[in-house]
């Protein structure tokens, strides 16, 4: 929700001080570029009558020191405003103006904006009457988004009018003020993502030919909108802009995002490599996808690090998949007795019997095969009491292993039954009668 008391009363406050200043020939007020290059061209010459001046200082005194009801009261105590000359008009409409949104009755200020404008064609200075129509247009934007339904959207039509409206007739706006309708447009539903970024860029871009630094803000809202619009080739340089000048997670995050979208694999790796030598890898679950690339990028040494750390924290949980993978590092690197270990461990704790399968390999590399045989039995076992989600695949192959694994340790009907059972399995068929063959020919163990 916009707090919009505090968002336009500082401002209004300020306007209405200005527009006092001018009434009593002192410095006037520039909103635009222009306004401020043209600072030394004549001005309005208009004054308050000096029946007002008294009473328009004091209530202006009152609504610095937020004394609105006073200043309201006093307001109605000046009588008939239709009767006063034109620039007492305006300058007491603003004055209502700012007390009403004090109080936050907003809706009211903007009439009483309004009616300044009508009074105050002819009378105030323009630069001065334009910050008022940009004012009541940014109002309308706040007031909308403080509303829900058809309503907010009325509002937020009616600034967006007002805004476009005021750019028609002020080219060299400052970039704030492309940046404000560009909110205005992601504000309406649907929001008009084309327009918000096309009003962005002129932020920007107006922002660059001033000579001045564009906000933070814009670029990582140009970003996010032309991934809205699935431009990320578009995104992409803004992102390595932002992670450049403005190193945070959140921008770390997004640009490794938006190199997977555009599968730039290697640039994602080095993107989150780089957040996380940096601390910004604060979720297990992005620790565990970096271990993941440190695998696949050849270096899992690396992985096994993160993930062991990663658990230590706290940060990574300690549960079978996570285990597995940490498993799987080790493995990848070589150091088989770590991957045993972590196996065995996985093994345990995983809803599917894939650990044991794995370590039942490595025992067969080794050749120890009464070990091989008891993680086969384990995968086995586990897989007849998995969810049919859990189950793995190659079950037929943990079958052929044990029984190869039983025929070394010359348990020749143990490895037979084990045979029999994969040749229940078309992609171990062959090869499993080929061994029961042999067991049949009395070389079981040689």
């Amino acid at each position: 929700m916009v707090d919009i008391k505090t968002f336009f009363s500082k401002g209004l406050r300020g306007l209405s001080v200005l527009t006092i200043a001018v009434a009593l020939g002192l410095t006037a007020f520039a909103g635009t570029a222009d306004a401020q290059r043209n600072k030394d061209q004549p001005r309005s010459s208009k004054t308050i009558s000096v029946k007002n001046q008294k009473p328009i200082i004091e209530i202006q005194e009152m609504l610095e020191a937020e004394r609105t009801n006073e200043a309201l009261a006093a307001l109605g105590r000046m009588g008939s405003i239709a009767e006063m000359p034109k620039y007492d008009q305006a300058v007491i409409n603003q004055l209502y103006a700012q007390a009403y949104i004090e109080q936050e009755k907003y809706e009211e200020g903007v009439r009483y904006l309004e009616r300044v404008i009508s009074v105050g064609q002819n009378e105030m200075p323009p630069e001065q009457l334009s910050q008022m129509r940009f004012n009541i247009g940014q109002l309308y934007i706040a007031i909308g988004a403080d509303k829900d339904g058809a309503a907010a959207q009325t509002f937020f039509k009616k600034g967006i009018d007002t805004l476009e409206a005021w750019f028609a007739q002020n080219a060299n706006a400052r970039p704030d003020a492309y940046a404000t309708l560009a909110q205005a447009y992601l504000a309406v539903q649907p929001p008009n993502y084309n327009k918000a970024i096309s009003w962005v860029e002129r932020a920007i871009a107006k922002a660059q030919e001033l000579g001045e630094q564009p906000k933070e803000g814009w670029y990582r809202n140009l970003s996010g909108l032309y991934l809205e619009v699935n431009q990320p080739a578009k995104a992409l340089p803004i992102m390595e802009l932002l992670v450049k000048s403005y190193p945070k997670r959140d921008y770390w995050m997004q640009l490794a995002y938006v190199y997977g979208e555009m599968n730039r694999e290697k640039d994602q790796f080095a993107a989150l490599e780089a957040a996380h030598r940096q601390g910004l890898l604060i979720k297990g679950n992005e620790q565990v996808y970096l271990a993941q690339l440190y695998i696949q990028n050849e270096i899992p040494m690396r992985a096994a690090e993160i993930i062991e750390k990663g658990m230590e924290s706290g940060v990574i949980e300690k549960k079978g998949d996570n285990y597995r993978l940490l498993a799987d590092a080790y493995y990848t690197a070589k150091e088989l007795d770590s991957a045993i270990k972590w196996y065995n461990v996985a093994g345990e704790t995983a809803k599917g019997a894939q650990p044991f399968f794995f370590l039942g390999q490595i025992f067969m590399q080794k050749e120890e095969w009464e070990r091989a045989a008891a993680a086969f039995e384990s995968a086995i076992n586990k897989n007849a009491r998995a969810a049919q989600k859990d189950k793995i695949r190659m079950i037929g192959n943990a079958h052929y292993n044990l029984g190869i694994a039983y025929f070394y340790q010359s348990q020749c009907n143990k490895a037979k039954t084990a045979f029999t059972r994969a040749t229940e399995f078309e992609s171990q068929r062959a090869g499993a009668r080929q061994w029961i063959q042999r067991i049949n020919a009395g070389s079981c163990g040689v």
